[in-house]
Formats: C-alpha cells, structure tokens, sequence
C-alpha cells in the first residue's frame, strides 16, 4: 500500500493480463468532506485536464517517459498495449539513453486547481 502525499501527482497501472481493482482512502467523504477540494472532486471536478484549472493530466500531456516504463513493465509479462491510438508508442520505444533521465515533465496549469 502507498499513500501518495497531498497534491502529489500520481497515477494508477496495471502490468497484469488480468484486471485490477484500487482502493482509494482520503479523509473525509463525498457526503462529508473534510476540505473543499475533496468536495469539488466528489462533484466531478477532479478529473478535469490542469489545463483547465483541474488535477487530471491527460494522456496527450502525460510525459512520454512514464509510458515507456508502462510498456517495458508489460512486455516482461507478455502483455500487448491497447494504447497505440492514443501514445506513439513506436517513437517513445525509440527514446534515446539520454532523454530517458531527469525530472518528470508536467503541463503547465492554468490556475488554482478546481
């Protein structure tokens, strides 16, 4: 179990064959939240891109490098990726030793997260 710390950025994956299933806890709830945030997320807002002022990064805005471990993960366990339509996978495969280090990149937000 991992608790990532507030506000940090993270994200969920399955290097399986099998689905999987995550439990989330927070503080709070959707009826009673401990914070306005968490209400905001109750009410949906939570997965809107930072572009628009939310805490979701999207697909086209996620640096390419965590893909590429996603994709290495898979293949240990003889899994195919069913993302080709959304990641140019071919090209992140290609990334050369030197673009694969250093801090990850996130989009810019365009203001207080919703």
């Amino acid at each position: 179990m991992y608790t990532p710390p507030f506000w940090m950025f993270h994200q969920h994956f399955n290097t399986c064959d099998q689905p999987a299933r995550y439990l989330a806890c927070s503080m709070g709830s959707r009826r009673y939240p401990f914070i306005a945030l968490r209400r905001k997320s109750a009410e949906g807002k939570g997965a809107t891109s930072i572009q628009e002022g939310g805490r979701q990064v999207e697909y086209e805005d996620q640096d390419p490098r965590i893909h590429r471990k996603w994709l290495e993960a898979i293949a240990k366990n003889g899994i195919k990726s069913n993302m080709s339509d959304v990641f140019d996978e071919p090209a992140i495969m290609e990334l050369p030793d030197s673009e694969l280090t250093g801090p990850i990149k996130t989009p810019k937000s365009i203001g207080p997260a919703v």
